[in-house]
Parts: structure tokens; sequence; C-alpha cells
């Protein structure tokens, strides 16, 4: 899994992401499109109540809008990417929990399509000419068969656990893709790395999710959006949850650790042993946090200092070992560490800076600011 992570593209990462936020449409399900006109005051707490009673739909069968402000720009002579640069498309959801979805960029790279079934994801990938395969495994796939979505299970219980971090605010009467809907803006009360706030829409009959947005910290746009602009709540015809790769594309299937029991191959251990096999001494604390774990495999060590989005985590591989892909590098620029030179991505959410002594390579991951990163990574390389 952390080789994956360190050498998969950023392109498959948000790939990846993507399909996880699709899921939050699942259960989008069915009646014909009228006009609607925004619904009446309601109260978070009346919503929750309504799942309950909400009507069950056959399938959803839309059109929807993906907004990414995370990268600003492409490297030059890289074509529009539905995925980074964010795009249009179309998506289909089933009952059983099959979801399709297509995504075209607006500048013409190619599109990408993610499909999601019982055994497991797929993308791929036109500009790239690419299939990025992840199984089910068998044992999975039995637990975890598609079923119909239960709504309205605990769901008070959940609000009230998110009140203890989030301030949420009233649900605001809409329209969108036609639908009346209510939108919730959830703020946390503390900081939670860069996250600024995230908002859910969702359809006020069918009580399901129509739209999911993320701000950073100090940004008045969100930097991630999807939501619906078309919305049909009917059974999608059963063809389109197939793809149609050519024969050509390659095909990249992440099997996942082959060992049943993988915590075997990542060994705790303390921070003056964690120092020995990096090869330098590690700070006992960070930015203001102690060392709270680290844990070794064969070529990759972990080091976390605090906890949750606030914390830091330091990543140490030899340089043999920690190759990395080229679309990554391209996204990523040069940062004087006083030191030595490393190589930064940033991102309104956060990023990674890597830079390279005593024969490893030493990555500084946290939901930081950039200035903030650089920061912690010249303590951390003047050690």
């Amino acid at each position: 899994m952390i080789g994956w992570l360190r050498t998969a593209s950023f392109r498959t990462l948000l790939l990846s992401a993507l399909g996880v936020v699709a899921l939050s449409l699942a259960a989008v399900a069915g009646a014909n499109v009228v006009t609607a006109s925004a619904p009446p005051t309601s109260s978070l707490k009346a919503q929750i109540k309504g799942v309950k009673n909400a009507p069950q739909a056959a399938g959803f069968v839309g059109r929807v809008q993906f907004q990414n402000s995370l990268i600003g720009s492409l490297p030059m002579g890289a074509s529009a990417d539905p995925v980074l640069q964010g795009g249009s498309g179309r998506l289909w959801v089933d009952q059983n929990g099959q979801i399709r979805a297509e995504l075209q960029s607006e500048g013409g790279g190619g599109d990408a399509q993610i499909l999601i079934n019982k055994d497991g994801l797929q993308i791929w990938h036109a500009a790239q000419n690419t299939l990025y395969v992840l199984p089910l495994g068998k044992e999975k796939a039995q637990k975890k068969a598609p079923q119909k979505i239960r709504k309205g299970q605990r769901g008070q219980g959940w609000i009230n656990e998110l009140k203890k971090d989030w301030n949420l605010s009233a649900p605001q009467p809409g329209v969108l893709a036609n639908r009346p809907v209510y939108t919730v803006r959830a703020e946390p009360k503390t900081r939670m790395g860069q996250i600024g706030a995230l908002a859910v829409t969702w359809d006020a009959t069918y009580k399901l999710p129509l739209a999911v947005q993320l701000w950073a910290k100090d940004t008045a746009d969100p930097v991630l959006s999807l939501s619906a602009t078309e919305a049909s709540y009917q059974e999608p015809d059963p063809g389109v949850f197939q793809l149609s790769v050519p024969q050509d594309a390659k095909r990249i299937v992440w099997k996942g650790q082959k060992n049943k029991r993988p915590a075997k191959n990542m060994k705790k251990v303390d921070l003056s042993r964690a120092s020995l096999w990096a090869g330098k001494p590690l700070p006992s604390s960070l930015d203001g946090q102690s060392f709270s774990s680290a844990v070794k495999g064969k070529n990759t060590l972990l080091v976390a200092y605090g906890k949750d989005l606030n914390g830091v985590m330091i990543i140490v591989s030899p340089v043999e070992k920690a190759s990395g892909n080229q679309s990554m590098q391209d996204l990523m620029q040069t940062v004087d560490l006083g030191s030595v030179q490393g190589k930064g991505m940033f991102t309104p959410l956060g990023g990674m800076l890597s830079w390279t002594q005593n024969n490893k390579v030493y990555s500084l991951v946290a939901s930081k600011s950039q200035s903030e990163i650089t920061d912690l990574a010249r303590t951390a390389s003047g050690l």
C-alpha cells in the first residue's frame, strides 16, 4: 500500500479520490424531472427524521460538474485533464451500488471514466491510454456485496458526534439540477489542517446527496466541488456499467498485499531505533507536536508527530527504492532548504516536500500551508 501511494501518479491518486467521492452518490435514485422551486425552511433535525420515510428510487441518470483548483496549472506541454483541472460528464447509479462516471475536460485532453461495482474499482484514463484496476478480494466481495442503501440508521447520533468538532449551519433551501434541495455548511471549531469548510447539498424529497464542496482555509471558493447539473431518478440501462477499453491500452492492476496479515510486515519501533534506521537523529517533537509513533517496513519508515489532520508525517526510504512517477515529478517545484535542495508539491489542502540526505529520501507530508511545510522541512533536514 505504501509503495503504491509513493509511486502512483497524482492523476491516479486524484482519480481514486474522485471514485470515493462518487460513492456518496450511490444511493441516489427515481422520479421524472419537474420544474422545481426551493423547498420550505426546515431544521436539520427534521431533515434527518425525514430520511427514514423518504421514497426509495430506482436509480440515477444525470450529468455532473467536477471542479478542481488544487493544482493551479499543469506543466508546460501537458494536455488538459478532467481530473487535474476539472470537467463535466455523466453519472449513472443503480440500486445495487454500481456506479459509472464519465468526465470530459473542456480543453479536449481526453476523458476519464470510473466504474465501481462488486468486483472493485476501474479507472480508464484516455489521455494516458491506461486502465487502472483495484480488485476487491473474493472474501471481501462476499462480505460487502452491493446492497440497497438503508437510510436513517443512527443519523441523529452521527450528527451529534459531528457537532462536537464542527459548527453546522441550518439547512439552506435552494434549487440544484432542477431539484428542490437543502445545503448544510460545516466549519471546524478548531484547526483541522488546511480544511476550511465542507458543504453537502441533498435532494429535499429523496434526502440523497446531489453535491459536495470542500473549501481550504482562507479561500472564498471551494477547491474541490462535485455537483449534479441534471438529475433524473430512473433505473439506468444495465449496459452502461461496462467500460469499453482499447485492446492496446496499458493495464495497471494493484493487487494489494499478498500476505493475508500485512500488519506483520510493518513493525512498531521507538524513536531511537527509527533514528538509527533513518541515518540521522529524528526530532522528539515537530511543530510543537510530540513524536507519536513510528512503523518500519522492509524499505520504508513512517514517523508521525501529533494526531489527525494537524499532525505531520515523515516518510523515509532508501534512494534506490524511492524513485517517483515522472508525472508527479513534473508537478513538483524546487525548494531551498538551506543545507539541501528539496522538491515539493503544494495544494491549498496541504502538500509534500522531499529531500535527499545520507542516501535516504525524506518526505514530509502535512495538511499545512506551503510556508509551514517548508519551515518544518528545514527544521527536520537541518538536524
